[in-house]
């Protein structure tokens, strides 16, 4: 039996239903949470390697005369 057939097996279950629901329910909330995480380290990233040395360049050279 493959796993696709054990969850269609315990979605059509009605005891089973409420137990596989709330496993793929807390799945899609931990990876909508990852996601947003892995989003907010990239936004963290860019903002130390390419903003922050971009704004003091462009300070440097408007505040240089």
């Amino acid at each position: 039996m493959t796993l696709t057939e054990i969850i269609q097996k315990g979605m059509n279950n009605p005891e089973c239903a409420f137990y596989v629901g709330s496993f793929f329910g807390n799945l899609m909330a931990f990876k909508w949470l990852v996601t947003i995480l892995a989003i907010g380290f990239i936004y963290k990233a860019i903002d130390k390697l390419a903003w922050s040395p971009l704004i003091e360049w462009i300070k440097k050279k408007l505040y240089k005369n």
